[in-house]
């Protein structure tokens, strides 16, 4: 399984210089430089014959030119390590067949529940249903009995026993005075 890099990390080795960028390099004699990015930048006549090379052995094989170039022989290396790694992983992930690639994967795992959502707003009334049926009558209780005539009251007589009488009103002794006047109880001590 391979793995590819977030980023690719190499600077452009040939870049054609705006026309700003050549005044200035002009005035110190320089066909090519590194701009503020890191880039070497140059005159269009020089990247046309570097996109027109084709044989890298002629600076290998000649020791002073080797000298000159190894800088350049490394970073092609190194680009040609980065092509290598992404080619492994684009293979690894698509196939070589891209007209069945595929980068879909088995089905992961279920991730946790979510939080529950807000409540919704209410939704509107239904209609009205239809009248049901009337329910069946129930069945008629019995009549009571009728109750016995009390016995006829006394007419109320204001006039009547004046005065005061000691009661006991439990096991220990306690009493209450209770006060009459005119038959009517009057107050209680």
């Amino acid at each position: 399984m391979a793995n590819i890099d977030s980023t690719f990390g190499k600077k452009q080795l040939s870049k054609a210089a705006t026309s700003s960028e050549i005044t200035e390099m002009l005035k110190t004699g320089k066909v090519a430089e590194l701009n503020a990015s890191g880039e070497v930048i140059m005159d269009s006549a020089t990247k046309s014959e570097i996109d027109g090379a084709t044989d890298p052995t002629i600076l290998m094989n000649d020791p002073v030119l080797f000298q000159q170039a190894k800088f350049y022989l490394k970073q092609i290396e190194d680009l040609r390590a980065e092509i290598e790694k992404l080619h492994s992983y684009v293979k690894d992930a698509f196939g070589t067949d891209s007209t069945a690639a595929s980068s879909k994967g088995t089905k992961g795992d279920t991730g946790a529940a979510g939080s529950n959502g807000s409540n919704g707003s209410n939704g509107s009334n239904g209609a009205k249903g239809d009248k049901g049926d009337t329910g069946s009558t129930g069945a008629k209780g019995d009549k009571g009995d009728t109750g016995s005539q009390g016995p006829a009251g006394n007419n109320a007589s204001v006039s009547g026993f004046t005065g005061s009488q000691v009661v006991q009103v439990n096991s220990k002794g306690s009493t209450v005075t209770l006060s009459y006047a005119d038959g009517l109880l009057s107050g209680i001590k």
